[in-house]
């Protein structure tokens, strides 16, 4: 049994707003049976009541506060000048106090970092500690395909920030040493920097009670989208949907109407709401929306935090019609497991394809429901993640 420090920049939970905070938390209380977990994490206010349903899972917890001072903020100026924005603003002193101490206090096998921006904090450990740098985004790769898009001031400052990820990432994957990735294409990616750190894939977890629940009947002429409204390529996402591919939809299917579910909507993507185009803002659980909606449309012309929406739409029924580069780091069969499309047309020809034949869309569902149990089998995934964790214990030897 391993003794485990979890640093999150988000309280891993069950009902967490964001899917990051759900996929670590069940790989926590997948393997909590077999390893022995501590957490330092920053929380935010709406947090707290999620304390105590996740408080059975770890040793001990520590939290420090998201929110910062005016004099804090003030303090991490500097940072921004050669560190992107991310980085800058979860460093935390709080933090720092804390990780040492706990360090101190503990004898931890190994100390696992989630998201990029909280690598900044590998090089505080005792180089005989193993660190683990857990990627759900290569964020790089994300920012290099959202400089494409931008424009303007924009475009600068999305550059800027691609430029300063690219290089810190690798340096944190360096002081880290170990990185686990969500895809075999972004553990292809950081293969590729040739920075001499071993790879292991953290596959998110199937819902055994979704994977098995009997198909119902689902609405029809409902379009979903899913997905934090944080992320720049998300809401680029939901005004393409809106204004581009919707109206083509509507000459063929005039009743169709869409969901667009994902917390923080700013003001931009709350106005396009209307009658049959839905915002609902966060909500606790996602699997209603699933299950009932016609097909979940993923026109993402920037991928980044995607792939677990789209398991989740595939383990409970719902056919999917996405971009090329939200299934990129899926590689589920065009046609066969989901419907892919680039061009706002051919989206909008996917989608009333699956409308109009409710036999087609549940054949569909069907098949990327299969797909994900034969790739993503829990029982498997588990034998990977164990020996993945093994071989870092091995390292402190």
């Amino acid at each position: 049994m391993m003794r485990i420090l979890l640093v999150a920049s988000d309280l891993p939970s069950a009902s967490a707003s964001h899917g990051g905070g759900r996929h670590t938390f069940q790989w926590v209380k997948e393997l909590s049976d077999s390893h022995t977990w501590s957490l330092l994490s920053f929380m935010r206010d709406e947090d707290r009541s999620r304390l105590e349903s996740i408080s059975e899972l770890f040793e001990e917890i520590r939290t420090v506060p998201a929110e910062r001072s005016l004099l804090n903020r003030i303090s991490r100026a500097p940072l921004f000048v050669r560190h992107p924005f991310s980085v800058a603003a979860n460093y935390s002193r709080d933090l720092i106090d804390n990780l040492r101490e706990m360090i101190a206090g503990g004898s931890y096998d190994c100390v696992q970092f989630e998201n990029f921006h909280l690598g900044q904090y590998g090089r505080l450990i005792d180089p005989d500690i193993p660190r683990i740098l857990v990627m759900q985004d290569i964020v790089s790769d994300v920012l290099r395909q959202q400089v494409r898009i931008a424009s303007g001031w924009k475009k600068y400052y999305y550059y800027r920030e691609w430029k300063l990820s690219r290089y810190w990432e690798k340096w944190y994957a360096i002081w880290s040493g170990n990185v686990f990735l969500m895809s075999l294409k972004d553990k292809r990616t950081v293969e590729s920097w040739d920075v001499g750190v071993n790879t292991g894939i953290m596959p998110p977890l199937l819902d055994r009670e979704m994977l098995n629940r009997p198909e119902e009947r689902r609405e029809p002429g409902t379009v979903l989208f899913v997905g934090a409204m944080h992320r720049p390529g998300n809401r680029d996402a939901v005004i393409r949907l809106k204004n581009e591919i919707l109206p083509l939809v509507r000459k063929e299917c005039p009743e169709v109407r869409c969901l667009v579910v994902g917390a923080n909507p700013p003001d931009e993507i709350l106005n396009l709401a209307s009658d049959n185009f839905i915002v609902t803002g966060s909500v606790e659980e996602i699997e209603p929306y699933l299950v009932s909606a016609s097909l979940m449309a993923v026109p993402l012309r920037v991928a980044g935090g995607i792939i677990l929406k789209i398991i989740q739409a595939m383990t409970a029924g719902c056919p999917v019609v996405a971009s090329r580069s939200a299934n990129a780091g899926i590689e589920a069969g065009d046609g066969s497991e989901i419907l892919i499309a680039d061009r706002s047309s051919d989206f909008a020809t996917a989608i009333i394809q699956l409308l109009k034949s409710p036999d087609q869309a549940l054949r569909l569902g069907q098949s990327g429901r299969e797909w994900v149990a034969r790739n993503y089998n829990r029982e498997k995934c588990r034998e990977k993640m164990e020996r993945a964790y093994w071989k870092v214990g091995r390292s402190k030897e």
